[in-house]
């Protein structure tokens, strides 16, 4: 599970790298040349379709795990686990606790 303790970066998505390594596995299915595995060219083009039926479903995951993220105050979320870590009255239970609702309430902001 992450919290805000061990959230990590992200590299963003980067469609067209997406787009071309899709379009070189097809182009590479596409000019294989099977005359002598007749097996094989019969199952390819059900494997080309999968695999651009999987492509799709990741977009649109991806594209809602986009959304959903905008809709959340990281910073706000990261300035209070700051504070909280920075305030010297408390003791270290206490800071624990005040994390782990810091933590409860991020997970609570995430639209289902």
């Amino acid at each position: 599970m992450r919290t805000l303790e061990n959230t990590l970066d992200y590299p963003a998505p980067r469609p067209a790298v997406m787009k071309a390594s899709l379009t070189l596995i097809h182009n590479q299915v596409a000019t294989l040349n099977l005359a002598f595995l007749p097996v094989m060219k019969e199952k390819l083009p059900p494997l080309q379709r999968a695999l651009t039926n999987a492509d799709a479903v990741f977009r649109q995951a991806l594209g809602t795990i986009v959304v959903r993220l905008r809709t959340v105050q990281l910073d706000q979320l990261e300035l209070k686990r700051r504070q909280i870590e920075a305030e010297t009255r408390l003791t270290e239970e206490q800071r624990r606790q005040a994390l782990v609702m810091l933590d409860n309430e991020y997970t609570r902001s995430l639209p289902n």
